[in-house]
């Protein structure tokens, strides 16, 4: 964006306000995705261990249990269900309440 205050073509894009602000915007930019990227790792890691002693305790799950597993959304979540593996009787009654 070029405006003329009595300074021929000022870009203010080359303001050094414009510069800091959008420094500091892809600094932000990049935190945010960072953090959304561990948060999606610590998922996958306990969806990973979720099926995995599901699988030794109930056996292979089905199409429908994956995409029943696949659904939960949410560390907490994936946690709560992690923690009744121990309890559960069945790959149904482990995930019912989610």
């Amino acid at each position: 964006m070029k405006v003329q205050m009595g300074t021929p073509n000022l870009d203010l894009k080359d303001h050094p306000y414009f510069l800091e602000g959008r420094e500091k915007g892809r600094e932000e930019g990049r935190e945010e995705g960072r953090e959304e990227g561990l948060e999606e790792g610590r998922e996958e890691g306990l969806r990973n261990s979720l099926l995995r002693l599901g699988r030794q305790r109930f056996g292979e799950p089905g199409a429908t249990t994956l995409a029943a597993v696949e659904t939960i959304i949410g560390a907490e979540r994936l946690e709560r269900v992690l923690d009744r593996v121990l309890v559960a009787n069945d790959w149904q009654e482990l995930l019912g309440s989610e």
